[in-house]
């Protein structure tokens, strides 16, 4: 434990910082249930959709995105 004492004028701050620690709760039982399993797998796919997606209008790999564009746009 560790005290920091500030004085200003006649007032007095006292300000009490605790080490604590947490415990582990990432344990290899709750890595394993089929909901973090569920939780994981959807976190990296909606990552991984949107920027496969985004790369794809610059390199045309998945998709002809010129042919969803208006011709106004297309020729920017």
């Amino acid at each position: 434990m560790f005290f920091l004492t500030i004085y200003s004028g006649r007032s007095k701050l006292r300000l009490v910082i605790m080490n604590t620690t947490l415990p582990n709760t990432s344990s290899d039982q709750s890595r394993s249930s089929p909901a973090y399993q569920a939780f994981r797998i959807l976190q990296i796919g909606f990552v991984a959709a949107p920027l496969l997606a985004g790369l794809d209008k610059f390199f045309h790999l998945l998709v002809n995105w010129d042919q969803y564009l208006p011709s106004v746009v297309a020729r920017l």
